[in-house]
């Protein structure tokens, strides 16, 4: 007989029905409030490339507007090399020279002269070696972050052999780097809806641990009598809410590191007397041959 866990790090008791533990992207439901929670570096490294060089850019673009701002509040007069009788171009060579300042190119056809423009600028200077070296550290940060490519099958399957169901899903590694000794933990969560609680089960694999990990992993949990799925029926099991939680752990032969994976499928990806169809095979020359668009292609038992 399955036994509940006793502590899976989320709580059991709720007000009213709760939302998935984990989303399919690994970003888990839970919000905190209060306290200060931001983390500016942390927000950093794990933003997207897009997104890292759009705040970049917008960052380089707004310093160098502020400084612009404060060379044209002391004078224009006070920049040799700008012209006087247009406001509108006055400006926007106090922001080319900001450019060049903050970036330490320094053309020199522009220069400051007074003691309150060179103030500015050497402020503006100091601002941009500390501005490019955070950069420089956020960028080697991102670099050599430890980051995975792993996909999951869309869906888990419950297949029936020789009588008995199975639980299956799958997963591929993406790259060519190989993963090291993985490990796959799977959490079952159960709401029960009479007594707004929730259940946790860990659910026990066929194979929980390989050695190596080349090509696809179908992981398989066998609806046996040890299992907490054995006495639910198809009905029961779409009331109480069922969401498996994936943990994915292994060593990158790559960044020589420990990564983590996590992972979550909802009721609504389950899908009863199907069989996921072979995802490689063997070309003439002895090669495996994995195709990861085809891990998610299932058949009917």
């Amino acid at each position: 007989m399955a036994k509940k866990i006793g502590d899976s790090g989320f709580s059991e008791k709720f007000q009213s029905k709760p939302k998935r533990l984990i989303e399919n992207d690994g970003s888990i439901n839970v919000k905190k409030v209060g306290g200060l929670r931001k983390n500016l570096y942390q927000n950093l490294i794990s933003m997207s490339w897009p997104r890292f060089f759009m705040v970049t850019l917008l960052f380089y673009c707004a310093i160098n507007l502020i400084f612009a701002v404060a060379y044209y509040a002391v004078g224009v007069e006070f920049l040799e090399g700008t012209p006087k009788e247009r406001p509108l171009a006055g400006f926007l060579y106090c922001f080319f020279f900001s450019v060049q300042t903050f970036t330490t190119v320094g053309y020199g056809a522009i220069h400051p002269i007074g003691l309150l423009a060179n103030t500015v600028a050497t402020i503006e200077a100091m601002t941009g070696l500390m501005g490019f070296a955070l950069i420089t550290g956020l960028l080697y940060g991102k670099f050599s972050r430890p980051t995975t490519k792993l996909r999951f099958s869309k869906n888990v399957l419950f297949h029936k052999e020789k009588g008995q169901y199975e639980m299956h899903f799958q997963l591929v590694n993406k790259r060519d780097v190989l993963i090291i000794e993985p490990t796959v933990k799977v959490l079952l969560k159960l709401y029960n809806m009479k007594t707004q609680s929730r259940s946790f089960y860990n659910l026990d694999l066929r194979i929980s641990k390989i050695m190596f990990f080349p090509a696809n992993w179908r992981i398989v949990h066998e609806v046996n009598e040890k299992s907490p799925l054995k006495s639910i029926s198809k009905e029961e099991l779409d009331e109480m809410d069922m969401e498996v939680v994936v943990l994915f752990q292994g060593f990158d032969e790559s960044f020589h590191q420990q990564i983590y994976v996590k992972h979550s499928y909802g009721d609504e990806d389950v899908l009863w007397d199907k069989h996921f169809q072979p995802t490689f095979h063997t070309d003439d020359d002895g090669n495996t041959l994995v195709n990861i668009d085809e891990i998610d292609a299932y058949e009917d038992d």
